[in-house]
């Protein structure tokens, strides 16, 4: 992370030189070099991109951007070399124009097409992170319906069930369940009779055995006339 830190650091301490370098030459002996003019644009153009880079960079922790930083500090050097030429010497300012446009041709390459594609490669990114984002989601929906639908069948059969015993109980004609409530209280009734009386008609019986007794005993017998 440290590293990191120093990379974005230098990248941006890089361009700022490269921004300071070009104002000063702009006002200085090559002020009127139209490939200085046309790199000054561009500087003005890539600095946002390049603060935008160093903070995404920062909060992404990518270090990518070792080509730009390298860019960045042989652009600042070459301006820095042209603010030395004397107004006199045309030979060498022909020859630093010609860097100068080959640096305003790399750093509009940079922004045209590097800069598109690292966007797009964090954009990429950024979808990728969203659709497997979407997919635990539908994933974890998926479950808790499946258990939800579960829950419901289960619920669904016991009322059922509970339906049709309901429906049965008001189909079933009223007066077979007189008859199943009047045999129940006959069987009732009969019972409790027959624990009621129960012990009274043994006694009446055993009475009755015992006069029969005593009377059979007490019979006089016959006699029987000879003639």
């Amino acid at each position: 992370m440290a590293e990191l830190v120093i990379i974005e650091t230098v990248l941006g301490v890089a361009f700022n030189k490269l921004v300071e370098a070009v104002d000063h030459v702009e006002h200085g002996l090559c002020m009127s070099d139209s490939a200085l003019v046309d790199l000054k644009r561009t500087v003005d153009r890539l600095k946002p991109k390049i603060d935008e880079i160093v903070l995404l960079n920062q909060r992404l922790e990518n270090s990518s951007d070792e080509e730009i930083r390298e860019l960045v500090l042989k652009a600042e050097q070459i301006v820095r070399k042209c603010s030395e030429v004397a107004w006199w010497n045309y030979w060498r300012k022909y020859a630093y124009s010609k860097k100068l446009r080959r640096l305003d041709l790399s750093l509009r390459r940079l922004i045209e097409i590097d800069l598109q594609l690292d966007q797009r490669i964090t954009m990429m990114q950024v979808s990728a992170q969203v659709e497997d984002l979407r997919r635990s989601v539908l994933m974890e929906t998926r479950e808790r319906k499946s258990g939800r639908k579960i829950f419901i069948r289960s619920r669904t059969r016991i009322l059922r069930v509970v339906s049709s015993v309901k429906r049965s109980v008001l189909t079933t004609p009223s007066w077979i369940f007189l008859c199943f409530i009047s045999l129940f209280k006959i069987q009732n009734w009969g019972y409790q009779k027959l624990t009621r009386y129960a012990p009274t008609t043994l006694k009446f019986h055993s009475y009755d055995q015992g006069l029969l007794q005593s009377w059979t005993v007490r019979k006089p017998h016959r006699r029987i006339s000879h003639k």
